[in-house]
């Protein structure tokens, strides 16, 4: 089945990339600073619902996240008993940073491949693009 090949082939992708790009966030770290960046400040809860992980793990995420001086918690607007997560701007240039390094990794074993594979791959894009569009 596609999806199931697709899947498969993304995570390997991923893996890749996150062992040639060895500095900076971790790779959890890393998709939870591109997730506020996308979404917003959030609760830990909801990080941790979106992460698939337990909610003292996510607290310790962003604990050494927040040491780093990539999240600030703030008090969350709707309820004072509780805080939202916030990438600062240092998170953000951290993001922007795997993102380039992550790239330039990708582009190396991009230049591996015969120039048919790499149009192929680009023809590819507009697919990708509107599979991701169907949230």
């Amino acid at each position: 089945m596609l999806g199931e090949e697709l899947y498969v082939r993304i995570a390997r992708l991923h893996r890749l990339i996150a062992t040639d790009v060895v500095a900076g966030p971790s790779v959890a770290q890393a998709r939870t600073l591109g997730r506020l960046l996308a979404d917003g400040p959030q609760r830990v809860s909801a990080l941790a619902a979106a992460e698939r992980t337990a909610q003292p793990s996510m607290t310790a995420l962003v604990d050494r996240m927040e040491k780093a001086g990539w999240v600030t918690r703030r008090p969350d607007p709707t309820d004072g008993r509780a805080v939202t997560v916030t990438v600062t701007e240092r998170g953000a240039a951290e993001v922007a940073e795997v993102r380039v390094a992550s790239g330039r990794a990708l582009d190396e074993r991009l230049a591996r491949l015969s120039e048919p594979d790499r149009t192929a791959l680009r023809a590819a894009l507009p697919a990708l693009d509107a599979l991701l569009a169907t949230d």
